[in-house]
């Protein structure tokens, strides 16, 4: 959950930005109402995926070297996911109306943060720090 706080909140703030600058119109503020809705939902599929390669993984050897090829061997589907959802749902973002403008943004803007830094970086970090916390 904590990467889902961390990803709509960068989010929300590039799109204050974007919005304000760039398109000088004010933020929406149920968007990150419906960030938070789907990006729990996408979060907790990404996270179980990751999770059970991970624990299929360490019963063939050391966490650290299972953690690098559960990471690795989920990479190419994680990824694949968030940039064809990144793409899809980002597509709103092409639209006329001032609120699927925004959140087409959200989207993408979030779907590539999460697929990029969170289940690269901040994922495997905290999946590392509890596992010794059962």
């Amino acid at each position: 959950m904590s990467g889902v706080f961390v990803s709509i909140t960068w989010t929300t703030a590039l799109l204050y930005v974007i919005s304000v600058k760039l398109l000088h119109e004010e933020l929406i503020f149920l968007i990150p109402i419906i960030l938070y809705v789907i990006l729990m939902s996408l979060g907790n599929d990404f996270s179980v995926f990751i999770l059970s390669r991970i624990k299929e993984e360490t019963k063939q050897g050391e966490f650290v070297d299972s953690l690098s090829r559960a990471m690795a061997s989920s990479a190419l589907v994680v990824t694949s996911l968030g940039l064809i959802l990144a793409a899809s749902l980002g597509s709103l973002a092409f639209s006329p109306i001032s609120f699927l403008r925004q959140l087409g943004l959200a989207f993408a803007i979030s779907l590539i943060l999460d697929t990029f830094v969170i289940r690269v970086f901040y994922f495997p970090a905290l999946v590392s720090i509890f596992k010794n916390h059962k």
